[in-house]
C-alpha cells in the first residue's frame, strides 16, 4: 500500500512530461496513448528498483512523497501555462474529463 502513492503521482508526472513534450514538438497524439504509456512508466518507475533491490520500501519516505508532489505540481503548472501558447488536439479530450 505504501507504493500506491508513488506510483500515482509517478504516472501523472509521466503523462504531464509526456504532454509537455507532445506541446514543444508539436505531435499529434491522443490523451488516451500518452495515458496508457504514463500508465506503463509509472508502474515500471516504481516497482522496477524494488524489485531489483537498489531501493527498499523504508527508502520510500514522506520527504520522497513531498518532493515527487512537488515536482509533478510544477510540471502540471508549466503545462497549464504553454496550454495557451501551444495547444494540442487532445486539450478537448481532456476539458471533457
Amino acid at each position: 500500500m505504501l507504493v500506491i502513492p508513488f506510483y500515482v503521482f509517478t504516472a501523472i508526472g509521466v503523462f504531464l512530461v509526456l504532454s509537455l513534450l507532445c506541446r514543444v514538438l508539436r505531435l499529434k497524439l491522443s490523451a488516451h496513448s500518452l495515458a496508457v504509456t504514463a500508465v506503463i512508466a509509472g508502474i515500471f518507475v516504481v516497482l522496477f528498483p524494488l524489485f531489483e533491490h537498489l531501493i527498499d520500501l523504508p527508502d520510500l519516505t514522506g520527504r520522497k512523497m513531498i518532493i515527487l508532489l512537488v515536482i509533478t505540481f510544477g510540471l502540471a503548472a508549466l503545462d497549464a501555462v504553454l496550454e495557451r501558447f501551444l495547444p494540442l488536439p487532445f486539450d478537448d479530450e481532456l476539458a471533457d474529463v
